[in-house]
C-alpha cells in the first residue's frame, strides 16, 4: 500500500510537506504493525498511565488515585487538563513530617488539553503510537457528552490497541495489583487486526 501511495505522489507534485509528514507517521505505523507486540513487558517498569474523568466523575477519581498513591508515584502520569491539576492538588499526610501534608503529584502530572478541547483526542494518539501503557477513564454514562465523539473514538483505541483499560474503580484497583504486572513473561500483543488493516490491499 505504501508503494500505492508514494507512486500517487509522485504524480501530485502540488502535494505540501504536510503531507510527507503524513506519509511519515504512516510508515511508522506500518512498521509497528509488522510484528505481534508493543514490544513492552510489564515487570514492574515505570509505566505511562492516562487518567481522564467527566466532571461528575472526578472526585471518584480523585479518590482513586489518593487511595493509590503509592503504586502511581512509581509511574509516569498523564491526564486531561482539569483532571491533571485536580491529582496535582491532592493532599496527603506526610510521612516525613507528621501534622502535616503534602502534595504528592504537585509537578509530576504531563497535563494536556480538556477533553472536550481536545485532550481526548491527544491521549488516543499517544495510544496509537504506543506511548500509553494504561488508560484510567472514570467516563459518566448517565448523561451524553458535548464532546462524545471524542470520548467513543478514545475507548475505541484503547480497545483496539490493547492497553490495559478500566472505566470503574474495581477495574481500575484490579489492574494495578495483577500479578501480570510484575511477570517477565508477559508482554503486551498488538492484535493481527491492525496490521491486517495496515497492510490491506487496496489495487
Amino acid at each position: 500500500m505504501l508503494n500505492i501511495v508514494s507512486r500517487n505522489l509522485n504524480q501530485t507534485p502540488a502535494f505540501s510537506i504536510g503531507f510527507c509528514c503524513h506519509m511519515e507517521v504512516f510508515a511508522y505505523l506500518c512498521s509497528r504493525c509488522s510484528g505481534t507486540g508493543y514490544g513492552f513487558n510489564f515487570n514492574g517498569s515505570v509505566m505511562n498511565i492516562a487518567l481522564v474523568a467527566h466532571d461528575g466523575r472526578k472526585q471518584e477519581l480523585l479518590s482513586w488515585v489518593r487511595y493509590n498513591q503509592a503504586i502511581l508515584s512509581k509511574h509516569t502520569l498523564y491526564a486531561t487538563g482539569t483532571t491533571g491539576r485536580l491529582i496535582e492538588e491532592i493532599t496527603i499526610d506526610n510521612p516525613e513530617v507528621p501534622g502535616t501534608l503534602t502534595c504528592p503529584f504537585k509537578g509530576k502530572v504531563t497535563k494536556l488539553l480538556s477533553g472536550p478541547l481536545g485532550g481526548d483526542q491527544q491521549i488516543g494518539a499517544m495510544i496509537a503510537e504506543g506511548k500509553i501503557q494504561m488508560l484510567i477513564f472514570f467516563c459518566d454514562n448517565l448523561i451524553v457528552q458535548g464532546h462524545q465523539n471524542d470520548v467513543s473514538a478514545l475507548t475505541r483505541l484503547a480497545a483496539l490497541y490493547n492497553i490495559a483499560f478500566a472505566t470503574n474503580r474495581t477495574t481500575a484497583d484490579m489492574l494495578l495489583t495483577s500479578s501480570l504486572m510484575d511477570n517477565p513473561d508477559y508482554k503486551v500483543q498488538i492484535p493481527d487486526c491492525i496490521a491486517k488493516y495496515a497492510n490491506r490491499d487496496l489495487q
